[in-house]
């Protein structure tokens, strides 16, 4: 993948967390104090927490990304390679 394709894939990424957490906040601002602020911090770190693509490579994907491949594959690890 050529580095240009990477960053436009990445922006696109950013782009529908964005309107997805937007989305988010909406639907939990009537939510108590403790499980919204919850609900918020655990959107953010599930979708924008990065890992390793492959095992050793440069590029980042996100995490839950990367976890779900491994799984599909069967290669063993994966959860700890992608820090979860």
């Amino acid at each position: 993948m050529s580095p240009f394709l990477y960053l436009v894939l990445w922006s696109i990424y950013l782009i529908t967390v964005v309107l997805v957490f937007a989305g988010a906040w909406k639907v939990s601002r009537n939510w108590p104090y403790p499980l919204k602020t919850f609900g918020r911090i655990a959107l953010i770190v599930i979708f924008l927490t990065p890992a390793p693509q492959i095992a050793g490579a440069e590029g980042l994907a996100p995490a839950f990304v990367s976890v779900v491949f491994d799984q599909l594959q069967g290669l063993d690890g994966g959860w700890f390679r992608a820090g979860i």
